[in-house]
């Protein structure tokens, strides 16, 4: 259970991340990083 509650708050932060990213219209490329570094976080 405790994986499932996990991932769905990496999903969230992932998702808000994203929304973030899509405000400030970042290039594609640097929006995976951005994404790519928020999941490196939070997976820890």
């Amino acid at each position: 259970m405790e994986e499932a509650a996990e991932a769905t708050a990496v999903e969230t932060v992932l998702e808000e991340a994203a929304i973030l990213v899509d405000l400030e219209e970042v290039e594609e490329e640097e929006e995976e990083e951005v994404t790519a570094a928020v999941a490196e976080e939070v997976m820890g």
